[in-house]
């Protein structure tokens, strides 16, 4: 059975965000809330770099990189490059420009072919998922109505496998030791 590799960075955060967080995604997210948690989607699924190579790969930019603060103030709307879809994003004012930086670091090496410049890539948390853009312009605004922030620290990145049943399962949890800020 075919598996795709995903690396995430799953931030810590307290643990009334984090509470916040599974409630949103339990109402609006079903079909992956319980498979995965909160998370920032560095390098998306890919079956071609050998797993060796992979986790070689996500280890060599981990030990290169320190761990940084986030927050994420406001929800956005984000739209699926292949169907309808509306999403809820949340979007990180603080450490927005280290998780860009993060993800450009990773998609070098044996990564560099993974890169898909054709999608815009939006450093977020998906907190929901609708039928339509409309919907999902519903509910961020009325996130954003709310006294949003959800703000913590990005430590590791998680690698995870998907295989051709959409289940998920945690391969690897490579801290960010680098010494940099």
């Amino acid at each position: 059975m075919s598996r795709q590799l995903f690396t995430l960075a799953i931030p810590e955060t307290s643990s009334g965000a984090r509470a916040w967080m599974d409630r949103v995604r339990a109402e609006y997210d079903r079909d992956f809330a319980n498979r995965v948690a909160p998370h920032f989607t560095l390098v998306f699924g890919d079956d071609s770099v050998p797993e060796a190579d992979y986790l070689q790969q996500v280890q060599t930019i981990a030990r290169a990189t320190a761990p940084f603060p986030f927050a994420c103030r406001r929800a956005v709307i984000g739209t699926d490059h292949q169907d309808d879809t509306g999403y809820a994003f949340l979007a990180p004012d603080t450490g927005n420009s280290e998780i860009l930086k993060l993800r450009r670091d990773l998609h070098t090496g044996p990564f560099s072919g993974l890169l898909r410049p054709d999608i815009p890539y939006v450093p977020h948390i998906t907190v929901g998922r609708f039928a339509s853009v409309e919907t999902a312009k519903q509910i961020c605004d009325s996130l954003n109505a709310s006294s949003l922030d959800v703000s913590g620290r990005i430590t590791s990145l998680t690698i995870v496998a998907k295989d051709t049943h959409g289940s998920i399962q945690e391969i690897q949890v490579i801290p960010l030791s680098g010494g940099r800020t």
